[in-house]
């Protein structure tokens, strides 16, 4: 699968693993729409690894979703 947000690091798809799981979405919680929309494509490109904790020291919240419907979230993240 190809994704339409390419990766500044490798010039390639962003299209990001963690283990067997394939990132697919990701929600943000910011001061504005424009932040959070700016901010989830970061996440995509950045891949759950290393997103969550550069969310929660920019003091948002995140949760991603994988292909096979599991989520994570950041530690604040409100459930």
């Amino acid at each position: 699968v190809v994704h339409p947000l390419l990766d500044p690091r490798t010039g390639t798809s962003a299209h990001h693993h963690s283990g067997s799981r394939r990132l697919v979405g990701a929600t943000v919680v910011a001061g504005t729409a424009a932040w959070a929309e700016a901010w989830t494509k970061a996440l995509m490109v950045l891949g759950p690894d290393e997103a969550l904790p550069a969310v929660e020291a920019a003091g948002l919240a995140a949760e991603v979703v994988f292909d096979d419907g599991t989520t994570r979230s950041s530690s604040t993240w409100a459930r």
